[in-house]
Order: structure tokens, then C-alpha cells, then sequence
């Protein structure tokens, strides 16, 4: 019994592997990231998604895998957009890349508490698309917002702070 629920988790990881990987991987090779093609994305992964959020909490070796691939692919994108302040390899975009993915991948590990916050079930079909548009929207914001003096000085202790830090 033990060695067939191994392989129906096995197999279980391999699809959302694929379907998750899959979908990142076309992205990131330039596909047209057009509505139809967030809508093909979202109604491919649905279940696999439900089943990624428990399987982060769980520790699973395909949550670890999505976890480094979607940190690499984050690394990926800091030192391609911005080459002069993210040098491929370094920790400062390692250390971003993998705070990028956590907050994404935050988001499927909390959906149940998302979910009653917003009285709708976030991982269903009709309200994939809401996470996304309300997390680019959050960026944006954010961007905006340290931009002002006052997300300024945050930014300037912050950093002051991790330098006291590394230097002791």
C-alpha cells in the first residue's frame, strides 16, 4: 500500500511539476502573455495548484523544486532587467530572487486565509485572475511609494541596519 500512495504522490508531482513549470517556462521564453493565454494557464491549474499549497507546507521535493525554479527564474529577471545593480551570481540577487518567490508563492500557501478575508475561494477559476491583478497592482504601488521620502527613509534604515548587522 505504502509503495502505491509513493506513487500516486509521485505522479501527482510530475503534473503540477509540469503544469506549473510548464506555464512559468513559456513566459519566460517570450510566450505572448496575452488574456487567452492567462486563462489557458489558470484553468490548467487549478487542482495543481491546490495541491502545490499543500504540498509547500509539507516540505515535498516538488515544492522545493518549484520553489529553487521560480527563485532562479526571479534571479533570471533582476540580473537581465537591471545587470549594473544585480550581477548574475551574486547574493544581493540571490537574496531577492528568493524573496520574490516567497512572496509569490505566499500566496498559494496562505489561500485559505486569503480566501475568508475575501469572502470568495481565491484558487477557484472565476478568481484566479485576482491574486495576479492584485499583486502587479501592489508593485506598482509600492514602486510609487518608495519613490517618496518617507519610502525613502525606510529603504536608507533598512539598509543602514542589515550594514550594522553584516559589520559586527
Amino acid at each position: 500500500m505504502a509503495s502505491n500512495m509513493e506513487a500516486l504522490r509521485e505522479s501527482c508531482d510530475k503534473h503540477v511539476r509540469d503544469v506549473v513549470l510548464g506555464a512559468a517556462g513559456e513566459v519566460q521564453d517570450g510566450a505572448d502573455v496575452s488574456p487567452d493565454f492567462l486563462k489557458g494557464m489558470y484553468e490548467a491549474s487549478e487542482l495543481s495548484v491546490r495541491y502545490l499549497a499543500r504540498a509547500l507546507v509539507e516540505g515535498s521535493p516538488v515544492a522545493a523544486e518549484l520553489f529553487d525554479e521560480g527563485a532562479e527564474t526571479a534571479e533570471r529577471f533582476f540580473a537581465g532587467t537591471w545587470p549594473n545593480e544585480f550581477a548574475p551570481g551574486g547574493a544581493k540577487v540571490r537574496e531577492r530572487a528568493v524573496a520574490m518567490a516567497a512572496i509569490h508563492l505566499g500566496t498559494i500557501v496562505l489561500h485559505e486565509h486569503m480566501s475568508r478575508r475575501l469572502g470568495i475561494d481565491v484558487l477557484q477559476r472565476a478568481n484566479t485572475g485576482l491574486l495576479g491583478t492584485a499583486m502587479i497592482d501592489v508593485y506598482a504601488h509600492m514602486g510609487q511609494w518608495i519613490a517618496t521620502q518617507q519610502g525613502d527613509q525606510l529603504r536608507q534604515a533598512v539598509t543602514e541596519v542589515n550594514e550594522e548587522r553584516s559589520d559586527a
